[in-house]
């Protein structure tokens, strides 16, 4: 009696382990990303971004934007080897 149940321990671990190995492992990437200073060009009221004006210290105007705009899409899209994060966490914005 000891020795069958015995075997079905070892027959159940066995075909757990086989179960294990037949299942494809999922990979989620997630990025969190310093974006550092990236404001639209219009003057808001409510903050303190004045500087970030066409008129303002840094004169970002649009063209500026948009290129910091299309520098940070580019870089998230090659993390991961052109697998974009399925979570992206963006500070200074």
């Amino acid at each position: 009696m000891r020795r069958i149940y015995l075997f079905g321990i070892l027959l159940l671990a066995l075909s757990s382990c086989a179960a294990q190995q037949s299942k494809q492992n999922t990979r989620y990437t997630i990025a969190f990303y310093n974006v550092e200073n990236l404001f639209d060009t219009k003057d808001d009221p409510k903050t303190f971004d004045e500087e970030f004006t066409p008129k303002g210290a840094y004169r970002y105007t649009e063209k500026v934007y948009s290129e910091k705009s299309n520098n940070i899409a580019t870089i998230i899209n090659k993390l991961n080897g052109n697998n974009p994060p399925v979570l992206i966490g963006l500070a200074e914005i």
